[in-house]
């Protein structure tokens, strides 16, 4: 489980840190206040393959275009962001990401464009400074990531010596192929519970199967009522679409770290009930979720879901109402036990 993150020079924060970090933690606070980027430079930080989720998170802010450059503080090549995650068992990585502008990365350039994907290209270098990375001909060695102009990217990690614990960055509105989540969380031992929290949802749902259409896997939804056909989830409706994916996101395995952003979105109120059910069953299974959101329903039925005995147990919940003062990361730990008293205060900050 993740204990701290501690980032400078990514996006709009200059320096940060936020320590003590809980099983669930929600991060609340308003727009520009450095929520994402907090989720980004643990995922950066924490995950086994760095140079992939650099790539990932750059892609994830499609409506910036050369989103590379604006990964680092200032947009410039001459500062370098850092990321350090510790973990509850005393592991500590330290990673240092550097934009250039000229860096070419063999052959990606033109894979890139052969995929379609514009110039001018660019790329990260990624150093891992805690523990150090081993020295090839007399050269340290660094991830990249080779990155388009409209943030395609090829990654190529070359980390090969450290086991880190699961760590993932859930996007609600896109990603890997539902059906494929589908098939994985089908395998675990909570598909009958994941397929409940979709029932209370969606009236009269008996199963959810990977059915074809012209030999092209699709994900539909089966009813009981027999007159009524398959549907497709991609015409369910956003909610229901973004419900699912993170249901099947969340049965990692116990043990990993999920970085949620938003999960209330394009959620109607019964929708948002399940997802407080899916995060919180998620959670007693051993599995940390930290969340951002502006959603203050999303942290009632969060706080409705766990026992009083959770909700007074200190390393269970905690929110962290987050700000940027100078481009220093301001935090502020609310348990969960205090979270009624804070709700006017935190029902300003998620305007």
């Amino acid at each position: 489980m993740l204990r701290r993150i501690k980032i400078e020079n990514l996006r709009g924060i200059r320096e940060g840190e936020i320590d003590g970090l809980t099983k669930l933690v929600v991060l609340v606070g308003p727009n520009g206040s450095g929520k994402s980027t907090v989720l980004e430079g643990a995922y950066i930080g924490g995950a086994r393959h760095p140079a992939a989720a650099a790539g990932a998170v750059t892609k994830h802010r499609t409506h910036t275009w050369n989103g590379a450059q604006w990964l680092i503080r200032g947009g410039s090549e001459e500062n370098a962001a850092r990321v350090e995650v510790e973990w509850t068992n005393g592991t500590r990585v330290t990673r240092r990401i550097h934009w250039d502008s000229v860096l070419v990365v063999r052959e990606a350039n033109e894979k890139l464009s052969k995929h379609g994907a514009p110039g001018p290209y660019s790329a990260f270098r990624i150093y891992r400074e805690v523990p150090p990375m081993p020295r090839t001909d007399e050269a340290d060695a660094f991830a990249a990531t080779a990155m388009a102009a409209n943030n395609e990217y090829l990654p190529y990690d070359v980390e090969m010596d450290l086991e880190l614990a699961p760590l993932r960055l859930i996007d609600p509105t896109g990603g890997q192929p539902l059906h494929d989540l589908f098939t994985q969380a089908k395998r675990s031992p909570w598909r009958d519970e994941l397929l409940e929290s979709t029932r209370s949802v969606i009236p009269d749902l008996e199963d959810i199967e990977i059915l074809t259409e012209k030999s092209v896997p699709r994900l539909f939804l089966l009813f009981g009522n027999k007159s009524t056909p398959p549907v497709p989830v991609s015409l369910a409706g956003d909610g229901i679409h973004a419900l699912l994916r993170m249901a099947f996101e969340l049965s990692s395995p116990a043990g990993g770290t999920v970085l949620l952003e938003e999960p209330e979105t394009h959620m109607h109120p019964r929708a948002l009930s399940a997802c407080a059910k899916a995060i919180v069953a998620a959670v007693r299974r051993g599995v940390q979720v930290i969340a951002t959101t502006h959603s203050l329903e999303l942290i009632d039925r969060l706080l409705a879901e766990l026992t009083d005995e959770e909700v007074e147990d200190p390393s269970m919940m905690t929110l962290q109402k987050v700000r940027l003062q100078d481009g220093r990361l301001m935090s502020i730990e609310i348990p969960a036990s205090d979270a009624e008293q804070a709700r006017t205060t935190l029902s300003e900050d998620l305007r």
